[in-house]
């Protein structure tokens, strides 16, 4: 639909685009806090006739548009920066994802490949730790044994506290490094 006579509301005609009394300008933020353009003619738009401004950037700069599977990742992590240099294209969310989970860890450990143990909630080396074939699971072997141990006793995985694990981690010779 082009700029004019647009949708209706309440029965009556109402002006969309360029038109509508309330324009100001097609750039809104959402409630996530991403900036939106309204850009009816853009193949990829959503129900709004709106379009991300940092999916518009990166398809400036790659010179074609984006897959709808494709997403953008900000580097600093703020959904406002849509520099050039804040934008990397991701072929998939789990892409996207891995990028944020290696943040994580070189923020809290200093580490980009250091994994978080899913028992203690501690960073530690891939070597240190046992990690499932898919990738998605990673854990000291001693964290896993005291749960299970815990667990066997009826002690709930809830009320299990990272602290318990860390001190019967202690009493088997292990150390656990705080994060900084």
């Amino acid at each position: 639909m082009s700029a004019g006579w647009g949708f209706f509301c309440g029965g009556k005609k109402m002006n969309e685009g360029k038109l509508n009394p309330n324009w100001k300008g097609g750039r809104c933020i959402n409630g996530q806090g991403y900036v939106f353009l309204w850009m009816p003619e853009h193949p990829y738009k959503n129900k709004d006739n709106q379009v991300a401004e940092h999916r518009l950037v990166v398809e400036k700069v790659i010179g074609r548009f984006l897959k709808p599977s494709e997403c953008v990742h900000h580097n600093n992590e703020n959904v406002q920066d849509n520099r050039k240099r804040n934008l990397v294209a991701c072929e998939n969310n789990s892409y996207h994802m891995l990028l944020h989970r290696r943040l994580r860890a070189y923020r809290t450990c200093g580490h980009a490949n250091w994994m978080l143990c899913r028992y203690c909630s501690q960073y530690d080396s891939p070597e240190n730790l046992y990690i499932s074939a898919n990738k998605k699971v990673a854990y000291h072997r001693f964290c896993n044994a005291a749960f299970q141990a815990s667990y066997k006793k009826g002690i709930s995985y809830k009320t299990m506290k990272a602290d318990w694990v860390i001190r019967t981690a202690a009493k088997e010779g292990c150390y656990i490094e705080d994060p900084k």
